[in-house]
């Protein structure tokens, strides 16, 4: 793990260097390469999530839920993850007002990914009341 964090770190580093140069004569093309870097960086740390994954799964396992119950985490969080990064590929580009309209779309669709959970706790509630 230790190595990724160099890894990402360096890499970072030298895509903003070579961004900021590229930025002064072409700035279309580093808003490019901005993208580009944050792909490679998304696959470098993606490819990591095996165990973050199974410890989920296991946990899952442990409480006796099914899949239907932990698929909405797993939706939030990749909807969190996308929206934070389209929010600052918006900020970088100049786009303040994209970048929150983004951020605020990435909230409703946030809730709208764990309505399942929320259905799941009335259910329960309904049943524990009686109802």
């Amino acid at each position: 793990m230790s190595q990724a964090v160099f890894r990402v770190a360096g890499f970072s580093m030298v895509a903003m260097l070579l961004i900021l140069t590229v930025k002064r004569d072409h700035g279309d093309l580093a808003a490019a390469l901005s993208l580009a870097a944050c792909v490679v960086i998304c696959t470098l740390v993606f490819a990591l999530m095996d165990p973050i994954l199974d410890l989920f799964r296991e946990l899952a396992e442990a409480a006796r839920l099914n899949a239907d119950m932990i698929a909405p985490l797993y939706k939030a969080v990749g909807i969190g993850l996308l929206t934070q990064i389209t929010a600052a590929a918006c900020q970088d580009a100049g786009q303040q007002a994209l970048a929150a309209v983004t951020q605020t779309a990435g909230t409703v669709l946030c809730l709208l990914a764990g309505l399942p959970l929320f259905e799941a706790v009335l259910e329960l509630i309904r049943e524990l009341m009686g109802g």
